[in-house]
């Protein structure tokens, strides 16, 4: 190769790093990661506000008008050391979620799916970075009797419905802020249409299994038949939490 051409191959690597570069930088400079990030909903300044009293940002609002912060992600600082709120929807290549190798997920309500011929019924929810309403979404089966479920040794209990509230702040400082509300089993289907809409960020908390039945099954999370995880609870989130759900349900 001629010397010339040489250097004109340099020359546009050189231009082609500079620009991935800059983009990099700007995308720093614009949200404080490298990664992209959803195209949410505008946060109203009183969830701003509430957030920053409670130590932490608002990364996400999946829902205009929010008053009670039912449709904000926070900034990976607030979560769980382990299990960072906004992990699986930093990198948009992460295409499909999948709670059989996550012992808990966040995601946007879409809707219930009822399973045939059971009592028991599936949460659907959506990845807010997703570009499509199809092939990136979570489901997990909600449960609504004890049972067992063939030779595992794990016993499938009533899903349990939480409200994790909002106005604790750093969760690895203090107690998990997470109240239990009621066994979903004890709620009505119109009660529970109250308290979860579409667009509500919800967290599903699985059932891992025990060494024992994890090596039978080369699973590390309890599923069904279809291979959908059974949820041991569902989370719904408030400023104010129950007091604040309390006022919902009256």
């Amino acid at each position: 190769m001629p010397v010339s051409s040489r250097f004109s191959a340099k020359r546009i690597f050189w231009v082609i790093g500079l620009v991935v570069l800059a983009i990099l930088v700007y995308q720093y400079s614009r949200t404080g990661s490298l990664f992209p990030k959803p195209q949410g909903q505008l946060v109203s300044q009183s969830l701003s506000e509430k957030a920053s009293k409670a130590g932490y940002k608002i990364a996400y609002s999946s829902i205009s008008n929010d008053t009670t912060g039912r449709g904000i992600i926070a900034e990976g600082k607030r979560s769980e050391e382990l299990f960072p709120e906004n992990f699986w929807w930093k990198v948009e290549t992460n295409s499909t979620l999948n709670l059989t190798d996550f012992p808990t997920g966040f995601g946007v309500f879409k809707e219930w799916k009822q399973i045939d011929g059971s009592n028991d019924f599936y949460i659907i929810l959506s990845n807010p970075i997703s570009k499509s309403t199809e092939d990136k979404k979570l489901e997990a089966r909600i449960s609504t009797s004890t049972a067992k479920i063939g030779t595992y040794s794990a016993t499938i209990k009533p899903t349990l419905l939480l409200v994790d509230n909002l106005d604790y702040g750093y969760k690895n400082k203090q107690v998990n802020p997470s109240s239990q509300f009621n066994p979903l089993v004890s709620i009505d289907k119109k009660t529970l249409d109250k308290i979860i809409k579409p667009g509500d960020i919800i967290q599903v908390f699985t059932i891992p299994l025990n060494e024992k039945d994890a090596k039978a099954s080369k699973r590390l999370i309890l599923t069904d038949e279809n291979h959908t995880p059974y949820a041991f609870s569902i989370v719904v989130r408030r400023f104010g939490g129950l007091e604040e759900l309390k006022k919902e349900l009256k």
